[in-house]
């Protein structure tokens, strides 16, 4: 890093850009310059949590060493050209963005004015801004793109606590898709061991008291041990009727319902046959329960 921050000028100042903002200003990473959102109202609020920069429109943005463009997927590429167009990008500059799921190939508008590129995405929910930055510390951030962006970039996150590590852009997709299956359908995992209590007659408030123990110390080995190692339930002890009378109860209830916990199983019939600790015609037997989803 040099011995004088940079400027940095962040384009879509969400939660994201806000929690970056702050750690940066607070670790005199770069000097945050200008910050600019589609509201001109949201660019204030966000210079205040952040603790400086100024608020301004597209138009009114200065030029910088770095651009940090953290608006929404769909909108990085449009951005970015905007900006390019606008003669804002000069070569030499670092313009990056934090998608997890599109690559530095986004930015190829700046790329082809002289900038170098990248993408560095951290690996965390942004949902409170509030409490994110005293979460950050830690954070896994994945990267890809120019080597010369990449020499700043991946220091200037280090020094706010990111564990930076490189990421394939050919497997960029399937990069995330494995953050979406560990946070967003957890959470979707969730609910539906829920709603299926409350199907059950127990209430949500108790079936989430239920839930924290097993959920917690489920997680917590699986991560420690290996997931086959975690393996427990009707499945890993070949209990075949147990299944089929819990796939028929979910038909029967909800064919939505029986279709996850179908999928799952045969997922967790792959987990139990690493055991190596069951009979395999159990296996076959309960895969064969499973493509049924009946037990008549």
């Amino acid at each position: 890093m040099p011995s004088q921050p940079l400027s940095l000028n962040i384009v879509g100042c969400g939660k994201l850009g806000q929690t970056l903002g702050y750690l940066w200003q607070k670790n005199q990473v770069f000097h945050i310059q200008n910050i600019c959102n589609t509201h001109i109202e949201s660019a204030r609020q966000a210079c205040v949590f952040i603790g400086t920069g100024r608020a301004c429109e597209q138009e009114a943005l200065q030029t910088a060493d770095v651009w940090l463009i953290a608006t929404p997927d769909e909108q990085i590429a449009q951005t970015c050209t905007d900006i390019v167009h606008a003669n804002r990008i000069n070569a030499g500059n670092i313009v990056f963005h934090c998608s997890g799921a599109l690559t530095s190939a986004e930015l190829t508008t700046a790329q082809q004015a002289g900038a170098y590129t990248a993408s560095l995405h951290p690996i965390m929910s942004f949902s409170e801004t509030e409490q994110a930055p005293r979460g950050f510390q830690g954070t896994f951030c994945g990267y890809e793109g120019d080597s010369p962006a990449l020499k700043v970039l991946t220091p200037s996150f280090t020094r706010i606590g990111a564990q930076c590590f490189p990421v394939s852009a050919e497997h960029k997709v399937l990069y995330h898709t494995a953050a979406v299956f560990a946070s967003n359908y957890l959470t979707a995992l969730l609910e539906q061991s829920l709603r299926t209590y409350e199907k059950a007659g127990i209430p949500r408030h108790t079936a989430t008291k239920i839930l924290r123990p097993i959920m917690t110390q489920t997680l917590s080995t699986a991560l420690e041990q290996g997931t086959h190692q975690a393996l427990t339930g009707p499945i890993q002890r070949g209990d075949v009727e147990t299944v089929a009378k819990q796939v028929e109860a979910c038909q029967q209830w909800d064919p939505s319902a029986a279709d996850l916990y179908s999928i799952l199983g045969h997922l967790t019939v792959s987990l139990a046959k690493k055991r190596k600790d069951l009979d395999p015609s159990l296996l076959t037997e309960i895969s064969a329960r499973l493509n049924s989803k009946t037990t008549g």
